[in-house]
């Protein structure tokens, strides 16, 4: 097993957290959708058949109502402490309003799922933002604009940006 440590950038806006998604989930429920965006490992001797999820974004669109949790329920936010969502064609960033991001880190897993042996020495992050690599979900980029759209808070703050610049 492998030490983790979160992939962190400093951008002019503050400190990012990266990861490159392998999985992308719509859900249609009662009255709203949830939208999915996962990082997940497969190994070995592991009990989940696509894989250990390590990163995930999701969006919980009901009515009005948004609330994006960034790996785990504890680490939620509302859509009012989104400042914007930006997409591109090989990107998906979530960018927070100053102070009111999400902590970095990864998702907390049970020992019988875990696929790391310790992680890293760094203490959380206070984040302004969330990256997300689409490359290993480019087929369906248009479903993750589409489900973004049905919502009018997340419709009112999706940019759409040149691939370069999410």
């Amino acid at each position: 097993m492998a030490t983790y440590q979160p992939r962190i950038v400093n951008t002019k806006l503050g400190p990012e957290q990266c990861f490159d998604a392998n999985i992308l989930s719509i859900e249609d429920m009662d009255g709203g959708t949830i939208v999915a965006l996962g990082d997940l490992v497969r190994q070995d001797g592991v009990p989940l058949n696509q894989g250990t999820p390590v990163h995930s974004v999701i969006f919980q669109l009901f009515g009005d109502d948004v609330t994006v949790e960034l790996n785990d329920q504890g680490n939620q936010r509302s859509g009012e402490e989104v400042e914007r969502l930006e997409l591109s064609s090989s990107s998906f960033r979530v960018v927070f309003r100053s102070g009111q991001g999400p902590y970095s880190g990864r998702v907390s897993l049970s020992p019988e799922i875990e696929v790391f042996d310790a992680d890293g020495a760094d203490e959380p992050v206070l984040l302004r933002s969330v990256r997300v690599g689409l490359s290993g979900v480019a087929t369906t980029v248009g479903d993750l604009r589409s489900a973004l759209r049905r919502n009018a808070s997340t419709t009112a703050k999706l940019v759409e940006v040149e691939s370069g610049e999410a």
